[in-house]
């Protein structure tokens, strides 16, 4: 007869941790439930008479390609359930203001700039409040039309956990 496999509760597409609780249940009370984390063992959680699992695994930096099967207690092996990805996000947002440069003057045909930058391709990013469109390499741009003198310039990107990296320039504009 066919052995089932276990059944994993939803799991975090993202997080800013670096360990996430599995939970699930198998569909057996003995034997066990093996959890893998990008191709290896990670994992062995013993059902001693309890249907209902609950396990806490490390996660390394980026993706984490998870997967879990049920092993009896007679060595018999389950499927495979369906490889879940979740993204570990250690750091805060790469972020790189490419142009313009901290206090430069604009004057008379240049009142509307273009903000260039880099940052990781996932992350969304902000100009004064306003999304700018990220590039699958990470690139982006906003055009700004710059107010006559000082302009504050707030740029934010921000990753899928919501970590933020925030940085300011101003520039001047004198027609």
């Amino acid at each position: 007869s066919q052995i089932s496999p276990p059944i994993l509760d939803t799991l975090p597409a993202a997080t800013p941790s670096s360990t996430i609780i599995i939970t699930g249940r198998a569909l057996y009370e003995e034997g066990q439930v093996e959890i893998y984390i990008n191709g290896s063992l990670t994992n062995t959680v013993l059902l001693n008479g309890q249907a209902d699992f609950s396990e806490e695994v490390n996660l390394s930096e980026g993706d984490n390609f998870i997967k879990a099967r049920y092993s009896s207690s007679k060595q018999e092996l389950s499927e495979f359930t369906e490889e879940e990805r979740v993204t570990y996000f250690k750091d805060a947002p790469k972020l790189e203001i490419l142009s313009p440069a901290d206090g430069t003057s604009f004057s008379k045909g240049n009142q509307e700039i273009e903000i260039k930058g880099e940052t990781n391709p996932e992350n969304s990013v902000t100009v004064n409040g306003f999304r700018a469109i990220v590039e699958s390499n990470g690139s982006f741009n906003y055009g700004l039309r710059l107010s006559d003198g000082e302009n504050k310039i707030e740029i934010i990107s921000q990753n899928l956990v919501d970590s933020k990296t925030i940085k300011s320039i101003t520039v001047f504009y004198n027609p």
